[in-house]
């Protein structure tokens, strides 16, 4: 059994939010709760931005863990 340091449970917490935001923008287009089409690619961009944000989790994490070199790739 681990031991989850405050780092970590906090990390797991800001992924599961973000995730969360993520399927309620996902829910919201995929079942046509969007007025325009400005909406739409408004939920788009706020669901690429917010991927992009789990992807820089990871990248931090790799660095943390691995060294300041580039990151993923």
């Amino acid at each position: 059994m681990s031991i989850l340091t405050t780092a970590d449970r906090f990390r797991r917490e800001v992924e599961r939010l973000i995730e969360e935001q993520i399927e309620k923008y996902t829910d919201h287009m995929s079942l046509g709760m969007l007025e325009s089409l400005a909406d739409y690619k408004n939920a788009a961009g706020r669901i690429a931005g917010l991927r992009e944000a789990l992807s820089l989790l990871e990248d931090a994490e790799h660095r943390m863990n691995y060294g300041e070199g580039e990151g993923r790739q």
